[in-house]
């Protein structure tokens, strides 16, 4: 009798041995897994900011605030400077109503138009700045987008002077 509980309790702890290896074999097995997951997601949360700086750019772009517009006469892609000076006066208040719309559709960002200057050829003009509303506690995704600014009237009658400018995005985490 002696010999028979003791070949069942070798048995027994062979198999609670076998047991324990499946569980550390399983939680490396999820430890692994949920390594991997996460890496992923961060590839896919980057990958989405990057996509929402440039969904940001070009709603900007492509404001009606900032058309280039003369009497029903819109101008593509082309961002007026009187607008944009117009539109950065309004927003730099904190009370405005317009800086209110453009919350829910910008949310936390910076926009910037940076104007080269034609003489020097060098982006030395101070920034337009549409708007501003920095998260001072994440990260933040950079976009540049090249665009078309009309200075100085823009009258399709009259000569129109364009000059290059850069649409800076900076999207917060």
């Amino acid at each position: 009798m002696n010999m028979k509980t003791k070949k069942g309790q070798l048995k027994m702890f062979e198999s609670m041995g076998v047991m324990i290896v499946f569980f550390f074999l399983l939680a490396f097995g999820m430890n692994f897994y949920f390594y991997v997951q996460e890496s992923s997601l961060q590839k896919d949360m980057y990958k989405f900011s990057q996509m929402r700086a440039v969904q940001i750019a070009v709603t900007a772009q492509f404001m009606p605030e900032l058309d280039c517009s003369y009497a029903g006469d819109i101008t593509q892609k082309c961002i007026d400077e009187e607008k944009a000076k117009a539109i950065s006066t309004i927003t730099s208040d904190q009370n405005s109503k317009l800086k209110e719309r453009l919350k829910t559709v910008f949310g936390y960002a910076d926009i910037n138009i940076s104007i080269m200057n034609k003489e020097t050829k060098l982006f030395d003009k101070p920034d337009i700045q549409l708007y501003s509303l920095p998260k001072t506690d994440s990260g933040y995704q950079m976009f540049i987008m090249p665009v078309v600014v009309c200075y100085d009237r823009c009258d399709p009658l009259d000569s129109r002077k364009y000059s290059f400018a850069l649409l800076k995005v900076k999207t917060y985490d």
